[in-house]
């Protein structure tokens, strides 16, 4: 005779049943997924209720069973499966409660201890050149009227958080700060070319020298010589004025800024077309008188410097200085027979007047063509015509209007001016350095994202030296990284990653080949919002940020290496030191605390740009609502927070 269950018990032991499929489901989602919708106490509340359905269903069942069957026989299965999902459920919760910590998947796995720790895992360790102002106000001073002011202290002098915690000390002990053994003051010329070394990928109009073309014109012995021996590191131009007060100049692009329709791709240009890229088209007449001089051989860019500011103007620059005129003419024994004439500075200006104090080259050598720049018309050569890169062209200029007093006038006028801007400057800017307690920093106001504008980048590798400084990235190895891509019309097309020790492109990687073009693309961590490596990761390890940032948890992370392969822009790898996961954090430990990514600050050109884009009038977001820009493999679907800005097609 077969036992069946009451209609009663029956639906008690299908409530109970359901009620604890219900409470294991939710104790697996909580346990599983990186963004749980339950907590310890709605699944200790909803495992009573199963306990307590559990107990009155057997009690029903008990109380309907047939008094001739035995109940034990009948009902100790049902026993155990309550007991066994009692067990499951208890060893759950205390597992949850005991390994994961009480902010689990809030903002993905195990982020409250964990984005407390990137907060705070480095110092910041490249400090800026305001901080360097504070103890350094000569260097600053002059470094800020030279073109070389963008660039940070530390991109030369290396990262400068011992250094001023070292003199910080000192000065709190009342003994003197003396000694830079903590910098690194490079001595060597390839320092300076990192910059400055002749690519073919380079923005056209930047400074670029070619070091063993160089030396042979100044006839240079010792090919070993470093630039810091005729260049100031510290005013390397020697410009007459700071950039913001040169006088802007117009710059013709291409063919459309003169006529309405663009030009047709196979049109040709008249003979009697003015070249439009030489300065002979608006200052004729110069041009002539120049050409019967003796440095008639040089560009006039090596004296006017160009700086282009924007896609429709740039400024021209004069170099007045004597120094300008003696980084060739100087005597010195580290140049040969050949060199140009040698003069001795200063017994030269001595022996000719005691006058002549204030007198610069150009006052003397002009009517002789000596000079390399300066006003052509004072030498007794034609009128200029056209458009006049002089500034004696200005209003006032001429008989009855002496030039000399004038611009003696003038460069006090604008000295003292300079000199207040810069002590306002480092006033204000002071002030506005942020140091502030990462306690106080609220995630949910900010949303961090990157631009790179690839027109702008030099290839100099600062972002990559920087970088590995900042976070102690090991040698060999990038957080961030700069491809050079080079192409030839008709031939081979090359991309190259600068790999080696100093992060710096030495030589044209297609060297001699004609027609060759290219151009710099940086690379990092794209921080995408819907990234694949925190899908795949097994343990929860790599997660994302409150304010939008893919972080990496070193408390959790076991180096299986899977969000290594998963990252469609390779920008993770696997760190020799710690066996675990590496990559670009946006500088986490930086701008939670108000200071800039350590590659953003020492960037020479601005090439590179972050910001919140959940600021409205934040400069980050308004640059790419105004010019276009392009995604990385926007194919992936994992809508990258990097955004580039002139990107060329050929890049993948």
């Amino acid at each position: 005779m077969s036992h069946q269950l009451p209609h009663g018990g029956v639906a008690s032991f299908v409530t109970a049943s359901i009620s604890m499929a219900v409470v294991l489901t939710m104790g697996a989602l909580d346990t599983v997924t990186s963004q749980p919708k339950f907590g310890q106490w709605p699944i200790g509340l909803a495992a009573i209720v199963v306990v307590a359905a559990a107990a009155a269903s057997l009690a029903r069942l008990t109380r309907d069973a047939s008094p001739d069957a035995p109940p034990r026989g009948r009902y100790d299965h049902a026993m155990r499966l309550f007991l066994v999902g009692y067990v499951v459920v208890a060893g759950a919760m205390t597992f949850r409660a005991v390994l994961v910590p009480a902010s689990f998947g809030e903002f993905g796995r195990y982020r409250g201890q964990a984005v407390r720790d990137a907060m705070q895992a480095t110092v910041p360790r490249l400090q800026g050149k305001v901080v360097c102002a504070t103890c350094h106000p000569t260097e600053a001073a002059l470094h800020s009227k030279d073109m070389h002011g963008k660039i940070e202290c530390e991109s030369c002098h290396g990262p400068g958080d011992r250094h001023v915690a070292r003199h910080k000390g000192q000065k709190a002990q009342g003994a003197r700060a003396t000694g830079n053994d903590l910098l690194v003051i490079p001595r060597a010329k390839e320092a300076c070319l990192w910059c400055h070394r002749r690519l073919a990928a380079r923005p056209r109009g930047f400074p670029q020298v070619d070091p063993a073309e160089h030396y042979r014109f100044l006839s240079v012995k010792d090919p070993s010589l470093l630039c810091t021996s005729c260049h100031d590191p510290h005013q390397p131009l020697f410009l007459s004025k700071p950039l913001h007060q040169a006088r802007l100049h117009p710059v013709i692009q291409q063919c459309r800024d003169c006529h309405a329709r663009p030009a047709a791709s196979d049109a040709t240009r008249p003979d009697d077309h003015p070249v439009v890229f030489e300065c002979k088209y608006c200052h004729p007449a110069i041009a002539a008188d120049f050409a019967t001089k003796k440095h008639s051989k040089i560009d006039c860019n090596k004296c006017h410097l160009f700086h282009k500011e924007s896609d429709e103007a740039g400024r021209i620059i004069r170099n007045r200085n004597p120094e300008f005129c003696l980084l060739c003419h100087r005597e010195t024994t580290f140049r040969g027979p050949g060199a140009p004439p040698l003069v001795a500075w200063p017994g030269h200006r001595d022996d000719i007047s005691k006058k002549a104090k204030d007198k610069v080259c150009v006052d003397c050598h002009l009517s002789e063509g000596e000079a390399m720049n300066g006003d052509h018309r004072r030498s007794g050569g034609p009128a200029t015509s056209g458009r006049s890169d002089s500034a004696d062209t200005e209003a006032g200029t001429g008989p009855g209007h002496p030039v000399t007093s004038r611009r003696r006038f003038l460069r006090t006028v604008v000295s003292f001016a300079g000199g207040f801007y810069f002590v306002g400057a480092l006033a204000s800017r002071a002030k506005a350095v942020p140091l502030t307690d990462p306690s106080a920093y609220d995630a949910s106001d900010y949303r961090w994202a990157f631009a790179v504008d690839t027109t702008k980048c030099l290839g100099c590798g600062s972002c990559m030296r920087a970088c590995r400084a900042e976070n102690s990235v090991p040698e060999g190895y990038y957080r961030t990284w700069v491809e050079r891509y080079e192409f030839v019309a008709g031939g081979e097309d090359r991309v190259e990653i600068a790999s080696n020790k100093d992060a710096s492109f030495e030589t044209n990687g297609l060297a001699g080949a004609s027609n060759t073009n290219g151009f710099f693309v940086p690379k990092l961590c794209n921080h995408c919002a819907k990234s694949v490596c925190t899908q795949v990761c097994p343990v929860g390890a790599s997660y994302r940020s409150p304010d939008s940032v893919m972080l990496v948890d070193t408390q959790r992370c076991v180096g299986c290496g899977y969000c290594i392969q998963a990252c469609p822009y390779g920008s993770r790898f696997k760190n020799p030191i710690t066996h675990m996961a590496d990559k670009c954090t946006f500088c986490y430990h930086r701008i939670t605390k108000g200071l800039k990514t350590a590659c953003v600050l020492v960037c020479p050109v601005g090439a590179r740009m972050y910001g919140n884009i959940k600021d409205s009038k934040s400069e980050l977001l308004r640059i790419i609502r105004q010019r276009r820009y392009m995604l990385l493999k926007p194919e992936k679907g994992t809508h990258p927070h990097c955004f580039y800005i002139g990107l060329s097609q050929e890049v993948k």
